[in-house]
């Protein structure tokens, strides 16, 4: 649905950018300026929408991971704007039968850029603000009651039992600080049992399980989904920190950083404050 709104309202601005402007002689096309503008604004609209469930779906590119930088996001914009070009140029070939060389393909271009950058860059940035300021009130606010479950519970060594695959593994949900999708299989964070409060050694544990279904074998101890990838034990959060991209959270022992999704954000608060 969020991307959804991000195609139409990327069609819209371009639509309205077209008919004030009237760039490469818009208004003396057959179809008037209204109508024209309208169908190029429901070309950005598919191709921006389409273009995003490639990344998401296909390429599986997680743009809310630490990794996702301010230049991987221009480059993803100037690649999204690239598209659209192309398919403006083969509509305005099919529609009006201009011949297609170089310096037309370089003008159309061009031009999708200059018209595309402008508004994508004001709503991005205005969006990159909006979004650090929110994420990181919410972060504030959700520090203390953070503390306040960190200093009441202790180490739980309750261990249970899982199946995973043709075997079975014994957990101990207290020491458990994430779990991590890899496809069919789930790598689980955990404090290591023979570490001490001096030396705090984390280990890993790679079973061939579901994400889902490990969430339903471990729930009732404190370990809640927070992103389609990641299982969070809120015990074991260290540090939570807001910024443009949403909700890090950071673990004793480790330099892993686990993010929380904006889908999730409202659940995870909830679970914090309980």
């Amino acid at each position: 649905m969020d991307n959804i709104k991000g195609a139409l309202m990327s069609g819209i601005i371009i639509t309205i950018v077209l008919i004030a402007f009237k760039p490469l002689g818009i208004d003396t096309a057959p179809g008037g300026l209204f109508l024209t503008s309208l169908i190029y604004g429901g070309i950005t609209f598919a191709v921006v929408l389409i273009y995003q469930l490639i990344v998401i779906y296909v390429l599986k590119i997680d743009r809310e991971a630490q990794t996702w930088t301010l230049w991987k996001w221009l480059i993803h914009t100037i690649l999204m704007i690239l598209c659209i070009a192309l398919v403006n140029i083969i509509y305005g070939y099919m529609q009006f039968d201009f011949d297609i060389h170089l310096k037309s393909v370089i003008i159309i271009i061009a031009n999708t850029l200059l018209i595309g950058l402008v508004p994508v860059g004001i709503t991005g940035s205005i969006a990159v603000l909006t979004n650090k300021t929110k994420f990181a009130a919410i972060a504030d606010s959700l520090t203390l009651p953070l503390r306040k479950i960190n200093s009441k519970n202790g180490e739980e060594q309750q261990s249970i039992e899982i199946n995973a695959g043709n075997q079975s593994l014994n957990l101990m949900p207290g020491r458990i600080l994430f779990a991590k999708s890899l496809q069919n299989y789930v790598q689980v964070y955990a404090l290591d049992p023979v570490d001490s409060a001096e030396n705090v050694e984390v280990t890993t544990l790679t079973v061939r399980k579901t994400l889902s279904s490990l969430e339903t074998d471990l729930k009732g101890y404190g370990i809640e989904r927070c992103h389609r990838s990641f299982l969070v034990n809120k015990k074991k959060i260290a540090t939570i920190h807001g910024n443009a991209q949403g909700l890090k959270l950071s673990f004793e022992g480790t330099d892993q950083i686990v993010s929380v999704s904006r889908k999730y954000v409202d659940r995870f608060r909830q679970t914090v404050k309980r």
